[in-house]
């Protein structure tokens, strides 16, 4: 019998957290099913309730939350360049607060309460991707039509 095999005679289910034929399910900050990811509301309204961080420490785990979220927010790296700069290591431990870096961190955590709808890919339909680059950013969005020439978006990258 093989490794593996015998790893997997000790699989075991703790029925009292498996859920079963449900339409959605939490996974990884998201919830999926139904053919559209979209963001777990709960981290969302985390992310709202962040301080303007006072530290480079703080103001990469703000950032990380956020991140984690930038597939569903077209120019994302754009919007966060101001915070983004404020992490290097040129600047000190506790960051000078600008006007632009408080723009950057309303803006960064309004974006991220009205996420975008994505759609899940169908490998039959043509993929469609529209990029745009300037030189503090780069920008590319797949998409796919429907069946009434409306582009449904897939993802945002960078």
């Amino acid at each position: 019998m093989s490794k593996v095999a015998q790893n997997m005679s000790d699989f075991a289910l703790n029925l009292g957290k498996c859920e079963f034929a449900r339409q959605k399910v939490k996974y990884l900050g998201n919830v999926i099913g139904s053919s559209r990811p979209s963001p777990n509301k709960e981290r969302i309204k985390a992310i709202q309730s962040l301080e303007a961080p006072t530290t480079k420490k703080k103001l990469r785990n703000a950032l990380g939350l956020c991140y984690f979220y930038r597939q569903y927010i077209p120019n994302f790296a754009k919007i966060a360049l101001p915070l983004t700069e404020l992490t290097k290591k040129k600047v000190p431990t506790e960051i000078p607060w600008s006007k632009d870096a408080e723009n950057a961190f309303k803006e960064l955590k309004t974006a991220v309460w009205v996420i975008t709808e994505l759609q899940v890919p169908d490998i039959e339909k043509p993929y469609y991707l529209h990029t745009d680059a300037s030189q503090t950013a780069f920008r590319c969005c797949p998409g796919q039509l429907d069946g009434e020439d409306n582009i449904h978006l897939i993802a945002f990258g960078r």
